[in-house]
């Protein structure tokens, strides 16, 4: 029996049905976040909002025949301290499928790595927040350490992770399911001045440097002819707070996404933007870039963030937001058609069904 630990229901779909497609009926899901309490368990799917030692008897209960790997999926405290409890007590595996925000905030707050335009500011916001990581640090030291296999499609993250930490891990690859949502189709764009829409960010994440990239399109952008769709419908408040208000301090012309959208619904509003860029200095939005490459539209990614390279090194045309964004004409010319297309073979590739499913019917030996 395999456990996988998944953080929150509305992203838990995809996750739970991409081993199921190739691992049938051999996996516990215990969902921890986000949860309907009148939603009642599953056969192979439990709810438990409070996860911890004693309400994981309800797990344990339920695998007879013993425990041969636990799948952490953004790897919380409580869902560390777990694996870490399961792998002493069955001698399991531990698959740590990898989101992001579980390295690159420990390594913000432990070694100060560069995240935040605004140094200052965050000080003040995450000294608590400082205080209670540094505590926690040598658990997620000791997790990093026993973990077997860790499981994520950008092998960057892997090496930033033993950079920083001591790990007998080995890299497998895994893509969370969003490649099952590319098809053959593809669109080329034109921009026209008057329709170009911008796309900043993906969420209202704290680590999105929003005001950054809007100070910047400001700067080239005095006429205000640029329309923006900023997508805030989860991450932070203050993060929407502080959107907002320098929107309309501004006057941007912009579309505020505040309200959760289905993954169709909110890829299909992608699919009509024709510039999108991540103020992020680290790896994140991977579903969202993959999507803003087949769809033929210009990407900015920040100097630091290592998904710059490893999308430059699969050939695939991307533009560093510090270096090529300038002037308003960086935003309103076009990739060429050649690039377009190029760009979406090559995430197709890297992406593509025959590698996901490679990857997947060997991903338990």
């Amino acid at each position: 029996m395999y456990i996988h630990l998944l953080f929150d229901a509305k992203f838990a779909k995809s996750q739970i049905g991409i081993f199921e497609k190739y691992h049938p009926n051999l996996s516990l899901y215990i969902i921890t976040q986000g949860g309907n309490t009148q939603t009642e368990d599953e056969d192979n799917i439990i709810f438990l909002d409070n996860l911890n030692i004693y309400s994981l008897k309800k797990v344990t209960d339920r695998c007879i025949d013993g425990i041969d790997g636990v799948f952490v999926y953004n790897a919380s405290y409580n869902h560390r301290l777990i694996a870490l409890y399961l792998k002493m007590k069955y001698g399991c595996k531990i698959y740590w499928m990898f989101f992001g925000n579980e390295l690159y905030s420990n390594l913000y707050y432990r070694y100060n790595y560069h995240l935040i335009d605004d140094e200052h500011k965050s000080a003040s916001k995450f000294l608590l927040d400082k205080l209670r990581m540094i505590k926690h640090w040598p658990l997620f030291k000791r997790f990093a350490k026993k973990v077997d296999y860790f499981c994520f499609w950008n092998i960057y993250d892997f090496e930033l992770l033993k950079k920083y930490v001591k790990t007998h891990a080995s890299f497998k690859f895994y893509t969370h399911g969003f490649a099952f949502s590319l098809d053959e189709s593809y669109s080329i764009k034109n921009n026209n001045d008057s329709e170009l829409i911008v796309q900043v960010n993906h969420s209202a994440s704290w680590d999105g440097n929003h005001v950054s990239v809007l100070k910047r399109l400001v700067e080239i952008d005095p006429e205000r002819k640029l329309k923006l769709l900023i997508p805030l419908s989860y991450g932070e408040d203050y993060v929407i707070k502080e959107v907002e208000d320098f929107v309309a301090d501004n006057n941007l012309n912009a579309q505020l996404i505040k309200d959760f959208l289905r993954a169709d619904v909110y890829f299909k509003l992608m699919s009509r933007v024709n510039v999108f860029i991540l103020g992020a200095h680290r790896q994140e939005g991977g579903g969202n870039l993959l999507h803003a490459f087949k769809n033929g539209t210009k990407v900015f990614l920040r100097d630091d963030n290592n998904l710059l390279n490893l999308y430059q090194d699969c050939g695939i045309k991307v533009f560093s937001f510090e270096r090529d964004l300038n002037r308003l004409e960086d935003l309103t010319t076009p990739l060429s058609f050649e690039d377009q297309r190029n760009n979406f073979y090559k995430i197709q590739e890297l992406f593509s069904m025959k590698k996901v499913e490679e990857s997947m019917r060997h991903f338990l030996t």
